[in-house]
This record gives C-alpha cells, sequence and structure tokens, in this order.
C-alpha cells in the first residue's frame, strides 16, 4: 500500500479549489476554452455541489453532485445528478473515483436524496456502483420548410423576440418548463441555483407566445449558425442549436412552428427534443420522405434510498409482501423489507374517490434469503420503468419470486416512456 494512502480524505470542495478542479475537469473532457469559461463562471455558483479527494492539499479526483428533483411516476423526488467527474491522470487506478462515489452516496442519504442519475462515459463502469442503463436521448431533425402547414399564426396569439438576458423570458422559461416537466416520467425540477447557473449571461434568441389575454403559452430558445444549404462547407449549415421549445397549448405549438416556418430561406436544421409526452411530430410536419431521429446521450440510474424512493408511489391494487435487499456500496438498502399499500380519500371532486399508494417498511437490517430476493439495480428497474419483470427474473437480478407476486409486480410497475430531461 502507498506510504500516503492514509492521508487520503474526502471532503466538500471550497471555492478556492477551482483551478484545480477545472485543471482536472479539461484533462478528464477536453473542453473547449469558451466551455471551460462557463464552468468556471459556473462554478462560482455550485462549488458547494462538488466534492473532492485529496491528498493534503493536492486534488486527486472530484465530482459535482447537483441537488435537483425527478418526477418519478408523477411523484417528485430528491434526485442526485452525478457529473463532472474527473481524476488526476497520475493517480488513476488507485480506486479514488470508488471511494468518492462511495462518500457522495453516503452524504446524499443523509440529505434526503431517494435516487441518482449521470451520463456515464462508459456504462460498465458505473454499473459497479449500482447504476442501470436507462432511456437514451432522443432527437428529430427536421427542415423548418416542412413546416408549411403553419404559415401563419393562430388567431388572436402574437410573437414576442426578445434576448434570454431579459427578465420576462427569464420568466417565461421558468414557468414553461415547469410546466413542462410535470407531463412525464424523468421530468426534472430546477432549484434557484440552477436556474441561475443555466440562465448567467446566456444571451440566446428568446420567442415568447402570448394569447388573447396577453398570457405567455409559448416559449423557443436557440441560436443560429451557418446560412443555408451549405453555402460555405458542411460544418456551415443553417440551423437552430441548443433549442427549447416549450408551450402550454396547441395553438402555442403552432405559433411557435409558425416562426421556425419563417426561418427556411436560411436555416435547414432544426433539432427538437422528443419528450415521452410529446414525440408525434410526424402529423405536424409534410413535404418529406424521411426525418432523422437521433437517439444518443446514453442515462443511467440508482436507488439511494429505497425507502425514501418507493414511497407514495401511486399504484392501481393493492398489496403486500416481503422481500430482501443486499446492496453493499449502500448499506442502509441492505436487509428485509416489506411493500404494502396505503389509501387516501379525495373528495375534492363531486364524486369521491380512493387512491392507492405504495409504502416500504424495512423489517429487518439482516437480508432473509428464504423471501424473493432483489438487487439494488432490479429495484431501480421497477422504479424507472426501463426493464420489464421477465427481464429481471432472467437477468437474475430478481430470485425466487412468486408467479402471484410477479403477477403484482407487473401490475405496480408497468413499462413507462422516461426521459432524463437535464443535462449536467
Amino acid at each position: 500500500m502507498h506510504s500516503l494512502y492514509h492521508t487520503k480524505k474526502v471532503r466538500f470542495a471550497q471555492i478556492s479549489d477551482k483551478e484545480q478542479i477545472m485543471d482536472l475537469t479539461q484533462l478528464s473532457y477536453g473542453f473547449s476554452q469558451g466551455e471551460l469559461r462557463k464552468l468556471e463562471q459556473n462554478y462560482e455558483i455550485s462549488y458547494q455541489d462538488h466534492m473532492v479527494i485529496c491528498d493534503q492539499d493536492k486534488i486527486l479526483a472530484s465530482l459535482r453532485n447537483i441537488p435537483l428533483q425527478q418526477n418519478l411516476r408523477g411523484i417528485f423526488k430528491p434526485m442526485s445528478g452525478i457529473a463532472m467527474v474527473a481524476s488526476s491522470p497520475e493517480h488513476r487506478g488507485q480506486g479514488n473515483v470508488h471511494k468518492l462515489i462511495g462518500e457522495t452516496f453516503f452524504s446524499n442519504y443523509k440529505n434526503g436524496i431517494a435516487v441518482s442519475t449521470l451520463y456515464p462515459f462508459k456504462d460498465t463502469y458505473y454499473a459497479k456502483f449500482g447504476y442501470i442503463n436507462a432511456t437514451p436521448h432522443r432527437f428529430i431533425e427536421i427542415n423548418p420548410a416542412w413546416l408549411s402547414r403553419w404559415n401563419a399564426l393562430p388567431k388572436d396569439y402574437r410573437l414576442e423576440r426578445i434576448k434570454l438576458d431579459q427578465s420576462s423570458a427569464q420568466k417565461a422559461f421558468m414557468e414553461l418548463h415547469q410546466h413542462t416537466i410535470k407531463q412525464f416520467h424523468g421530468g426534472v425540477k430546477r432549484p434557484p441555483k440552477r436556474w441561475e447557473e443555466i440562465l448567467q449571461g446566456n444571451q440566446n434568441t428568446a420567442v415568447l407566445v402570448y394569447n388573447s389575454e396577453n398570457e405567455v403559452e409559448g416559449f423557443l430558445s436557440y441560436f443560429t449558425t451557418g446560412y443555408g444549404f451549405r453555402l460555405f462547407d458542411e460544418h456551415t449549415i443553417g440551423s437552430f442549436q441548443r433549442v427549447q421549445f416549450l408551450y402550454k397549448s396547441l395553438a402555442a405549438k403552432h405559433a411557435l412552428f409558425y416562426y421556425i416556418y419563417q426561418h427556411r430561406d436560411q436555416v435547414h436544421k432544426v433539432v427538437l427534443r422528443l419528450y415521452p409526452h410529446d414525440d408525434a411530430y410526424y402529423s405536424w410536419l409534410q413535404g418529406f420522405t424521411k426525418a432523422h431521429i437521433r437517439q444518443h446521450l446514453q442515462t443511467m440510474a440508482r436507488i439511494i434510498n429505497l425507502e425514501t424512493a418507493f414511497a407514495d408511489i401511486p399504484v392501481s391494487i393493492p398489496g403486500s409482501f416481503a422481500f430482501t435487499v443486499s446492496d453493499p456500496l449502500a448499506p442502509w438498502n441492505t436487509g428485509t423489507f416489506s411493500f404494502h399499500t396505503t389509501t387516501s380519500s379525495n373528495s375534492s371532486s363531486s364524486s369521491s374517490s380512493v387512491h392507492l399508494y405504495l409504502q416500504v417498511e424495512k423489517t429487518s437490517s439482516e437480508p432473509d434469503y428464504t423471501k424473493p430476493t432483489f438487487s439494488i439495480g432490479a429495484l431501480t428497474g421497477l422504479l424507472y420503468g426501463t426493464s420489464s419483470i421477465s427481464d429481471l427474473i432472467y437477468f437474475k437480478w430478481i430470485q425466487r419470486l412468486s408467479s402471484e407476486e410477479e403477477k403484482l409486480l407487473a401490475n405496480w410497475f408497468p413499462r413507462l416512456p422516461y426521459c432524463l430531461s437535464e443535462f449536467f
């Protein structure tokens, strides 16, 4: 063992660590100078989210642990977004990142975090920490000319084009984003500090859609690159970049498409994010034979605290059963647990209704391997709806499950379209 091994410690980052952390980040990711300057500016806001492992004054590895909230089956859960994992090349292979991630799990557990997500550089590396593969991001690439059906604004609607650094644009962005992430499984809610980081110095073009009551119903932000179709070379095709496309009504969606259509001579490529609740773009387009669908940016997820993660998840039928879990990297998840349902009455409507919600109770800190046994990956797959019960059993992530228990779980946790809406 290295003589200095015992001098290593994990701690939260300080403002004075910026230079070392940015150096490790640049070495690990190769950011451009412009991207690096933006990260340096963000560090002033977010340095308390960073954790480091250091040997005396030298930082050996670092990561960012972003506190967010994620919509999981209609309930927002405290989530940690792991980002900017970086290590010193001359100290790799010494377990520094492993130790850092383990301490991050414990910190998240103490702070009430239920789940964690990340974008892996290699999925097999993070699988060692209990993360499972989740749905990649999906995008559709369109030509504005395909929006010719929307060549006029909807009646009584109007547009305003301003810069995103204006307060009215930022207010609309936040309101429309909040509306959108409630619509689908995986949507991520941003805290104020995260919004400050995203909006700081952002001068992209913003377009607001107003209805007849002067209320904002749609929001678009972007910047343009190039002009026309290969006017200069392949890299200067006129395009919209970093598009945010948000709306509350179909009329607002129509108005935003009208605005994009007006760029048909200047712009030939617009890439729009496909969200699970809004991916049927083909009926809105015309005049094309094929559209490119891109699927990339693999995502991964992991449960940090299974009791918190499953609490109050809505289910359709009552039931209960006991199960056991072993989770060495998050030992508070190890033991014997029970799923059971609770009821809640809703009398706010004219006809009262009863809703069922899931609860998890830890009955013993010791695993009971005579009961159905789940890996933490299996539980994550159930919660996120990324795998079927039969897949998880075939992977041997679930063992000793009776046919009746299998049917119950399949009813409680149907497969769901999932999208991690936040980039980090």
